[in-house]
């Protein structure tokens, strides 16, 4: 652009303009007053300003450039990962918990997760074979959560919220499985681990018995429940969150309330024995199966078993070994003690004069024993 872009338009008899010279008009001096007509300083073009306040007849309006209005076509990682969350996340509302955020909301609903990936994850986390990685998700909840993404084709937040309320839901069935009926009496309407899930009256009973009771039972139902129970969800819960401190003792029960009247002495005596519970070789489910730890020792602690055993039976052998000797010299002394006293008793016997050469001959004898033996 040079200057002859900026030139004024040629003058016309009845413009103003036409007695004001060239080097008034443009001059090294900015206008004295901003009046409507347009007038450019001589100065440097990146320092160069419109200095009226009505548009340039001559000069076009700045277009948008197109290059700004192209969105960035360099999209990094972090980049793709915000947009796949704003996606995720679209009117949803997130929180915060000991896990991370957790989205929750339409974006993430449980009508979105089927049965089997919900199985999937809880297996992945939770089940007989996953020790290695329930312990991993203790610490770091995030990997395992990367991990289990791929093979349910979600992403990892959404696996994140899908077990977040899982495990929300599971506290309350926990609670609820484990509230007693007659206001804290622990004799009656228990639920037992033969439950039965197929009892719609009895199951909306105790929730509405466990609902006057202050317990949190939002969500809960007969089918829920069941839907738990077949798929071997309650059974995978509650092998690893079964003795939590957190959902074992969520309420502190009490018998504030008017208890059920206790049985009488005669039918404790007469009640007979509850009958040992059948129990089957195979389960049902895998899921039901508990993982046991493997207690073996290392080779270290077998060793330093052994030397400690050993050193205890060296301790116990030299131990019997002293008490030997001791005894023996014990008796020692006291056969001293007893050959001593003889021959003292027949030296003494020996000083009488009034005794007859038959005992003299007597002790004289017992004292030559006692010498030689």
């Amino acid at each position: 652009m040079s200057f002859e872009d900026f030139r004024p338009p040629s003058p016309t008899p009845l413009s103003p303009l036409n007695n004001v010279s060239t080097s008034q008009t443009f001059s090294n001096a900015r206008p004295r007053s901003r009046s409507r007509s347009f007038t450019w300083s001589i100065t440097p073009r990146h320092k160069r300003r419109y200095s009226s306040s009505s548009p340039s007849p001559t000069r076009q309006p700045a277009q948008p450039s197109k290059k700004a209005a192209q969105p960035s076509k360099r999209a990094g990682p972090a980049s793709k990962r915000a947009k796949s969350f704003r996606k995720d996340t679209q009117d949803d509302e997130i929180v915060f918990t000991s896990m991370g955020p957790v989205v929750e909301g339409g974006g993430d609903s449980n009508k979105n997760w089927p049965a089997a990936k919900k199985s999937i994850v809880f297996d992945f986390i939770l089940g007989i074979n996953a020790d290695d990685r329930f312990n991993l998700f203790k610490k770091a909840p995030g990997k395992i959560f990367a991990k289990a993404a791929p093979l349910t084709g979600k992403t990892a937040t959404q696996c994140q919220s899908m077990f977040q309320r899982a495990r929300q839901l599971y506290n309350r069935i926990h609670a609820f499985l484990r509230v007693t009926g007659g206001g804290g009496d622990g004799d009656e309407d228990k639920i037992d681990d033969n439950f039965d899930f197929d009892d719609d009256d009895k199951i909306a009973e105790l929730l509405d018995k466990a609902k006057a009771n202050g317990k949190d039972v939002a969500g809960i139902n007969a089918k829920l429940l069941r839907e738990w129970k077949e798929h071997g969800w309650l059974d995978l819960f509650e092998s690893r969150y079964g003795k939590n401190p957190k959902t074992e003792r969520n309420y502190a029960l009490s018998s504030a309330m008017p208890i059920s009247p206790a049985k009488s002495i005669k039918e404790l005596e007469v009640e007979e024995e509850p009958a040992t519970p059948v129990i089957k070789t195979e389960p049902t489910n895998a899921a039901q199966v508990v993982a046991e730890h493997r207690f073996t020792p290392a080779q270290r602690i077998r060793n330093s078993s052994q030397d400690l055993m050993g050193g205890i039976n060296d301790y116990f052998r030299t131990r019997a070994q002293v008490d030997e000797g001791v005894a023996q010299r014990k008796e020692k002394r006291f056969e001293y003690k007893q050959f001593k006293d003889r021959v003292e008793w027949a030296q003494n016997l020996l000083k009488d004069d009034t005794i007859s050469t038959e005992q003299r001959t007597r002790l004289h004898k017992i004292i030559l024993d006692a010498l030689e033996a």
